[in-house]
């Protein structure tokens, strides 16, 4: 068996782990914000706050492994029509995932941080109004 297709089995079922973990918790994360018919305003503002913070909680590990392996499946399926060697595979993975992760974690530094800041700072002053 050749190395390359061991490491693209271990790539495979590895993202495949990622891939079900993701699938079976990240749908849950939300249903704590959504609204009660018999909630009290202490559970609204918890409720808010819990979908203030649903970005921060995403594990961006997991989608951008996802997504890297999908990209390198595209490139090398479409565009090259063959299965990469190991040292091309491990470069694209690593610089693919590089870039989605950065992108992730960037888009959550400077939107979600300051959404978050605004939206617990308003929760603050509707406290502060009662």
């Amino acid at each position: 068996m050749r190395i390359e297709t061991i490491m693209i089995g271990l790539i495979l079922l590895f993202t495949y782990f990622a891939y079900c973990k993701e699938v079976k918790e990240q749908p849950n994360c939300y249903k704590q914000g959504i609204p009660k018919k018999g909630d009290k305003e202490k559970d609204v503002y918890k409720r808010l706050n819990v979908c203030l913070t649903a970005e921060p909680r995403v594990i961006r590990w997991r989608r951008s492994l996802i997504a890297s392996v999908i990209a390198i499946a595209l490139i090398f399926g479409i565009v090259h029509f063959r299965i990469p060697e190991m040292n091309e595979l491990l470069l694209y993975l690593v610089i693919i995932y590089v870039v989605y992760y950065s992108m992730w974690d960037n888009f959550s530094d400077t939107v979600t941080v300051e959404v978050i800041k605004n939206g617990q700072a308003n929760l603050r002053k509707l406290r502060r109004l009662r």
